[in-house]
């Protein structure tokens, strides 16, 4: 069963026992004998290709009258969209006038909403919020649905960003915990802590976006396992020793890339801000509609960081010894600060000027917590020197 032959209020094609009623409802009883089981009989023998040129004449010779020609009812209260009648092209009777199934057509107004398409959707991009009423299972069904702040993205959503960015940043530290522990304790509990912890906190994360109609369990899902395949992927590829060159291309590559390949969708006709649209029409409040989760925004984030690693990177001035404790205490509280500040900064609202900011503030935030921060704890708070002695 499709959402659009629900939405229609027709059935799909019977299975196990499942008969469609003359009033459009479905019933779970077995097929009745006369003619509803001729019907159904016809229906499963136009599934062989020798007897199809029989169906297509109406159906194979046997007793009985011919079906008479079958025209969709619909439920009270909803109708058949014209665009999608049995007469136009992009619907099939498969031989049975019991039945009515979507088929992808080019030639079709309906072809945008065939299975395909759906199901393509649903895996790859669909989020909660928009989708029960896209679906139609808003309208047929008595549900309170609570949208949150947080709820109304603009980006696809599988797989779930959240788990995925939090799992690929917490692998690092997940493993040196471990190690740590393996290395001054014998005990299994102790070397399980981390990754439970770990565990935990992504299903957390997982549950909190489902509940606030974000994602689906499948793309948290996928989200938690991308991400912990992307820790442990690039654990031991951190590219400490590139040059300044190397991270500045690849910024670049990637907002000329990005925006290239946006280009060359809208020019092939492919509706790549289909999400946007969405959630602009389902969002309960506009107010809540943010441009930092459009995926552009994420694009900007990931380029300004790179270039910005590339800066702190290529910092001439270099400590060969680590920072003392308190310096080091120091920095983190002051890193902290300094990136909830940078959170904090008003951007513009138009929205190419709202990009080249978000990308200059990620820019600046890895230098700030690399190279300048660390100067001023260097500078300001001073080692502790051991006393004389007289």
């Amino acid at each position: 069963m499709t959402p659009r032959a629900l939405r229609a209020g027709v059935a799909a094609p019977p299975r196990g026992g499942v008969t469609l009623e003359p009033r459009g409802f479905l019933s779970l009883a077995p097929p009745r004998s006369g003619r509803s089981a001729r019907v159904a009989g016809r229906a499963g023998k136009c599934r062989r290709p020798r007897r199809l040129a029989a169906c297509r004449r109406g159906g194979p010779r046997g007793p009985g009258p011919r079906p008479t020609p079958w025209r969709p009812s619909t439920p009270p209260g909803s109708t058949l969209p014209r665009c999608c009648s049995p007469d136009r092209p992009g619907w099939k009777t498969f031989g049975s006038p019991s039945l009515l199934w979507p088929t992808p057509n080019a030639s079709s107004p309906c072809a945008s909403r065939s299975p395909i398409s759906s199901t393509a959707r649903f895996l790859f991009g669909e989020r909660p919020f928009w989708w029960i009423h896209e679906s139609g299972f808003a309208s047929r069904q008595p549900l309170t649905l609570r949208q949150f702040p947080v709820s109304c993205e603009t980006g696809p959503g599988s797989p779930s960003g959240h788990c995925m960015i939090t799992g690929a940043a917490l692998w690092p530290l997940v493993t040196a915990l471990t190690a740590l522990a393996s290395r001054h304790s014998k005990s299994l509990v102790l070397k399980l802590i981390p990754f439970s912890a770990y565990t935990l906190l992504l299903l957390a994360v997982g549950l909190s976006r489902v509940f606030v109609l974000a994602h689906f369990p499948h793309q948290v899902l996928g989200g938690i396992v991308a991400g912990a395949a992307l820790g442990w992927g690039l654990q031991a590829h951190i590219p400490a020793t590139r040059s300044l060159g190397f991270f500045a291309a690849t910024s670049l590559g990637l907002l000329l890339g990005s925006v290239a390949l946006h280009r060359l969708m809208v020019a092939a006709g492919v509706d790549i801000d289909w999400s946007i649209r969405l959630a602009t029409a389902w969002c309960k409040d506009p107010s809540w509609l943010r441009l930092d989760t459009r995926p552009f925004a994420s694009i900007c984030r990931v380029a300004g960081s790179s270039l910005g690693l590339g800066l702190a990177a290529g910092d001439p001035q270099r400590w060969d010894k680590p920072l003392p404790p308190r310096q080091r205490a120091a920095c983190a509280v002051l890193a902290l600060a300094a990136v909830r500040g940078l959170q904090h900064i008003p951007q513009p609202q138009q929205v190419t000027l709202w990009y080249a900011s978000s990308f200059l503030k990620y820019t600046a935030g890895p230098g700030m917590v690399a190279v300048l921060l660390p100067r001023i704890a260097r500078t300001v708070i001073r080692p502790q020197s051991p006393p004389h002695a007289e």
